[in-house]
């Protein structure tokens, strides 16, 4: 039989969620692993490592080769031009500086929060040597940003986009679920605006290795640069006059992401080279909208209400 023949016959918008319902889970049960117990061995680094490993890219693995070759392929790891290299950068800041103003709105309510990883309690307090810091960010930015990209924008989004649902429709359940996967209600706004900008990323560039990058940066920026900028936000005189700062700087690097996005995606247009989320023809007049029937299938899938509630309960029953 054929790979095809041998993949589960289970619609997309039903075994997409589940696989973030397994992550939601696994993510779960680590957090009753003692931090002492890692933070005693000198290893610590590398259990946090496998802890991602098994949150993320076995589970990610396991649900490709259960779906067939063709999930596998559209996770496009694809080597980036220097175009769009310059887009991810102007990404980087534009979701930085936009970031920075969901955080002082949310600051100013009094809804802020300073964690910044999945991982947090599971870094020691040593971490000023050149070995630590390297560690850092191998175990707390370079592989997530691996592997949840690998999960959410090469995995999920594309399902959603198999199963009929809109590009837009599928960037914002992907985000929605990305969002979530934090168990965090105050910081929910910035991780959901992240899952946004991570996926146009990835749409633009056709390349999971380009929202890769810019997730790398900003979990680096997070690590080394949060709490500055938690400072400048808490201490400074004039709220109004930050907040224009973060403003000027975001819609200047949204301009010029928007011009790098559009010279990017006319090059691919005059190249001929086939589009990364092609509507299928039988559903061009049909699923044209946002809120198309297939939307509406994803957003009453059981496991998508499953993935929902666990959010909840997660959140605010598990210590």
């Amino acid at each position: 039989m054929s790979d095809s023949e041998n993949m589960i016959k289970i619609k997309r918008t039903l075994s997409a969620p589940i696989l973030v319902l397994v992550c939601y889970i696994v993510l779960t049960l680590t957090s009753y692993i003692d931090p002492k117990d890692l933070s005693a061995n000198d290893n610590v680094y590398l259990s946090v490592i496998i802890l991602q490993l098994l949150i993320f890219l076995i589970p990610g693995i396991i649900y490709c080769k259960l779906r067939g070759k063709r999930t596998t392929e559209n996770v496009r790891i694809k080597p980036l031009s220097v175009r769009k290299v310059f887009f991810c950068i102007f990404a980087f800041f534009a979701m930085l500086a936009g970031a920075a103003l969901i955080k002082l709105a949310l600051y100013e309510l009094g809804y802020f929060s300073t964690s910044y990883t999945l991982y947090e309690k599971y870094v020691p307090a040593d971490t000023g040597s050149a070995s630590s810091i390297i560690y850092i960010l191998l175990a707390l930015a370079v592989l997530p940003a691996m592997t949840e990209e690998f999960v959410f924008r090469g995995i999920i989004l594309q399902e959603y986009r198999e199963a009929g649902c809109s590009t837009t429709a599928s960037l914002l359940i992907s985000s929605l679920l990305f969002a979530m996967l934090h168990f965090n209600i105050a910081q929910f706004p910035v991780y959901f605006f992240g899952g946004i900008v991570l996926g146009l990323v990835y749409i633009v560039t056709d390349s999971i290795i380009a929202s890769m990058l810019v997730h790398f940066l900003n979990n680096a920026f997070s690590m080394f640069f949060e709490s500055s900028v938690f400072r400048l936000m808490s201490q400074s005189d004039s709220t109004i006059f930050v907040m224009f700062i973060f403003a000027v700087v975001f819609l200047t690097f949204l301009v010029l992401s928007f011009h790098e996005a559009e010279r990017i995606l006319y090059d691919r247009g005059m190249t001929g080279a086939e589009s990364r989320f092609p509507v299928p023809k039988r559903k061009r007049k049909k699923d044209r909208s946002v809120f198309s029937d297939r939307l509406l299938e994803a957003l009453i899938s059981p496991a998508f209400l499953l993935c929902i509630a666990a959010y909840f309960v997660i959140t605010f029953g598990v210590k």
